[in-house]
């Protein structure tokens, strides 16, 4: 029997690439405490940025055009965010929340406040993570193809 997977829904693996140029791009900003215009690919900011905004969707409530999909961007940003969360005194909801904010602000020149190098840093952590999963899953994906 065959699983029908809806349109949008994606496992981590599918932001893999995102993932591995936010880290890098974040160890640089992090560094400068400041956005510069080249800092981020244009189109792989653009991928984090509709990732978030379907998190902050789930948060207010809210499921768009395609809940399946919108609840999916949630579920993979609680699963990677949850150990990052329980390091400090906030919440889930509330991390993320900063997390997308932080997003939002980093397209085009952008000086960081103390806050939001600390924020930068947390999000490079959470990309990292979503990375370190997506490439475990695309790896547990080889060995069942070549097994």
């Amino acid at each position: 029997m065959s699983q029908v997977r809806s349109v949008g829904v994606v496992s981590p693996g599918h932001w893999f690439y995102m993932a591995t140029v936010m880290c890098r791009s974040l160890d640089k900003i992090i560094a400068k405490q400041r956005v510069d215009d080249d800092d981020l690919p244009k189109g792989v900011l653009a991928g984090a940025r509709d990732f978030f905004h379907s998190v902050r969707m789930v948060i207010s409530g809210q499921m768009g055009e395609n809940p399946p999909a919108t609840l999916n961007a949630y579920v993979i940003a609680a699963d990677v965010a949850t150990p990052i969360a329980q390091e400090g005194h906030e919440g889930l909801d509330q991390r993320l929340e900063r997390f997308a904010a932080l997003v939002d602000r980093l397209g085009g020149r952008v000086s960081l406040s103390d806050d939001e190098v600390v924020t930068a840093s947390d999000l490079r952590s959470f990309f990292a993570r979503l990375q370190h999963i997506g490439d475990i899953e695309e790896y547990e994906r080889q060995v069942r193809f070549d097994a």
